[in-house]
């Protein structure tokens, strides 16, 4: 009875979460190029982007960042599953309203709300389900980044389908009609699933993986693997958005092409919860130091300018894209959340959401720069092959800190 508690618990914690993806996929297609917006400027004499990254993207890196900060620095008034209802609501009537905007300074602070509510939903969500699943945080991440992927995937392309079958305002309704729903839904559901979970003091089923696990996330070792996280992210996403202009640029690839052998990086999200498998089956630390950097040399061959035959190159590309999407973020996710006591996850789980949201845009801006003092190899080497390297650095010292103090089983 027990094991299908779980399955039951499971399935319902997937169900909310990829529901609510999808409800946010549906209307993250909505920017100034839509009809009502595209002959408007933005307010206060604002360009349109920010060093190539546009306004509205940024608006929602900044709304996650600073949910993230809340949640990490003041003390939590609200409980783990308050906190998840009132980010859900917060999200669905953001996106929702999103819908109806007519100008885009509205778009920019709704996507900055949107941004606070799904930081506060991601945060909240985590916590209680690493909570309900102590022994599996591999498996539970990589459930979560296989929701988001797909909820995204197929919110978005049905959007866009339905825009440009019907129009403009069959959209609208659809989202209204629908989008309500889902939300009550996700919000009965979440009222369901999460009610019993709770931490009680010194219960065992909650294990860390050090016998002196950090009491406060601003201890060392978690701030360590928080820093390690920041050079990983700062990898992963110049990886993600300089390739396929390389492709085009550099190795002279049709447009056609150079979308293929992307659209395996965003593939590769659907295989998270086999990366999150592989981290609780063979041990976080021993992927992350064996991975880490087999990824940085994978990624150099890469920028090496070579015309390697297409099935090679996207054999490499799968596999990069595998490692850091699906394999990596998820590990040293999972080493931050068992290195501090089960009490204070919801404050590491802020801080590292925090990292991945300023890191993202920084790391947009960061590579063009560096692209246009040493090039394409010297760009790559510096940003995605040594930042991988530090990260991994920082990752075999944390071990080694760990091992020498004879703490735990640092084999995990």
């Amino acid at each position: 009875m027990s094991r299908i508690k779980h399955r039951f618990a499971a399935v319902g914690m997937f169900s909310t979460i990829l529901l609510s993806n999808i409800m946010v996929g549906l209307v993250q297609s909505i920017d100034w190029k839509m009809p009502q917006l595209a002959s408007q400027a933005l307010p206060f004499g604002l360009a349109d982007s920010i060093e190539g990254l546009p306004q509205f993207p940024f608006a929602l890196f900044l709304g996650m960042g600073i949910a993230g900060v809340i949640l990490a620095v003041f003390p939590l008034a609200l409980s783990r599953t308050k906190i998840l209802l009132v980010g859900l609501c917060v999200l669905g009537a953001a996106t929702l309203l999103m819908a109806f905007v007519e100008t885009p300074l509205a778009l920019i602070c709704l996507r900055l709300l949107s941004g606070i509510g799904w930081n506060m939903h991601f945060c909240a969500w985590v916590s209680l389900a690493s909570l309900r699943f102590p022994r599996h945080y591999g498996v539970v991440l990589g459930t979560l980044g296989f929701a988001i992927a797909v909820g995204g995937i197929l919110g978005n392309e049905f959007a866009l389908a339905l825009y440009d079958a019907k129009g403009w305002y069959a959209r609208l309704f659809f989202v209204s009609t629908v989008g309500i729903p889902i939300l009550l839904f996700s919000f009965l559901s979440i009222l369901h699933m999460f009610k019993r979970t709770s931490i009680a003091a010194g219960d065992d089923t909650f294990p860390p993986l050090f016998d002196d696990a950090a009491s406060s996330c601003w201890s060392l070792r978690p701030m360590l693997l928080l820093v390690a996280t920041i050079f990983l992210s700062l990898g992963a996403y110049a990886f993600q958005g300089s390739f396929g202009t390389y492709l085009r640029e550099i190795l002279s690839f049709p447009i056609s092409t150079a979308t293929s052998v992307m659209s395996l990086f965003v593939l590769s999200s659907l295989l998270s919860p086999l990366g999150g498998w592989l981290g609780d089956r063979l041990g976080f630390f021993n992927v992350l130091l064996m991975a880490l950097p087999l990824t940085g040399v994978i990624a150099g061959l890469l920028y090496m300018g070579w015309q390697m035959p297409l099935p090679i190159l996207m054999l490499l590309m799968f596999l990069a894209s595998f490692a850091l999407n699906a394999l990596l973020l998820i590990s040293i996710f999972a080493l931050i959340l068992k290195s501090i006591v089960p009490e204070q996850n919801m404050r590491a789980i802020a801080l590292y959401s925090t990292a991945l949201s300023f890191t993202a845009p920084f790391a947009h801006i960061l590579f063009p720069y560096l692209q246009s003092r040493y090039g394409w190899q010297g760009a790559a080497l510096i940003q995605i092959c040594g930042c991988l390297l530090l990260a991994n650095l920082l990752v075999w010292f944390v071990r080694q800190s760990a091992a020498s103090h004879g703490i735990g089983d640092v084999s995990v």
